[in-house]
């Protein structure tokens, strides 16, 4: 687990939470329910960013790879 994919995940998960449905704040979070749908959100943004950065890493390692040919 990459710590720092997991961090940005949480504070990219608390900004979408912060501007849901205009309320701009996060007194939202003294609710359980909120707490329980929070984790999942962290988990799919977490594994939304390894693909992405899996397809990154593929792709610039293609193009390392043509170069030296």
């Amino acid at each position: 687990m990459n710590k720092k994919r997991l961090a940005f995940s949480v504070l990219f998960t608390l900004f979408l939470f912060f501007i849901d449905e205009g309320h701009y704040d996060l007194t939202s979070f003294k609710s359980l329910e909120n707490w329980i749908t929070f984790f999942p959100y962290v988990a799919v943004i977490y594994l939304l960013f390894s693909v992405i950065n899996k397809g990154w890493s593929f792709i610039l390692g293609f193009f390392q790879d043509s170069k030296s040919h």
